[in-house]
């Protein structure tokens, strides 16, 4: 018997981390980290950079507002969103994106 992997249903709203910025109005969402594909893991799991971008790109409100916060208070923000994921950026790709 073959196994047909499921359709991906990052789409959906509740597959979204949702989180709000001090001093900003409005929420902010990202996709959970089980929710990303394997080359979107791979890519944050080796480059901090690309994991601020994911965050939030630079120009764009999301982004400033991510800008706007310290170092511990954007460490703070990953925790929460790998806890909500239930997964650690530090499992390899391929079981992140199990």
């Amino acid at each position: 018997m073959t196994f047909e992997v499921p359709e991906a249903n990052a789409s959906k709203e509740q597959d979204k981390f949702q989180f709000k910025v001090p001093g900003q109005s409005g929420t902010f969402a990202v996709k959970r980290l089980k929710f990303l594909s394997v080359a979107q893991a791979e890519e944050i799991e080796s480059d901090g950079d690309a994991l601020f971008e994911f965050f939030g790109k630079k120009g764009t409100k999301q982004g400033d507002a991510l800008r706007s916060l310290n170092r511990g208070q954007y460490q703070a923000l990953v925790r929460a969103w790998q806890q909500d994921s239930d997964v650690d950026l530090g499992e390899s790709a391929a079981s992140s994106a199990s």
